[in-house]
């Protein structure tokens, strides 16, 4: 989000995607998982709303 924040152009498809990110990264902490599988369920995020 930080780099939509600051003006970056990265199409209409990349919002989404930052969103989805945010979202998997905020699940995976909350879950207390391990990085692995923290980095699966961010990736996951990223496909979903993308």
């Amino acid at each position: 989000m930080a780099i939509v924040a600051a003006g970056a152009s990265i199409g209409k498809e990349g919002a989404p995607r930052e969103l989805g990110a945010l979202f998997g990264g905020s699940l995976s902490k909350g879950l207390h998982l391990f990085i692995s599988d923290r980095q699966l369920l961010i990736a996951c995020g990223v496909l979903v709303q993308g």
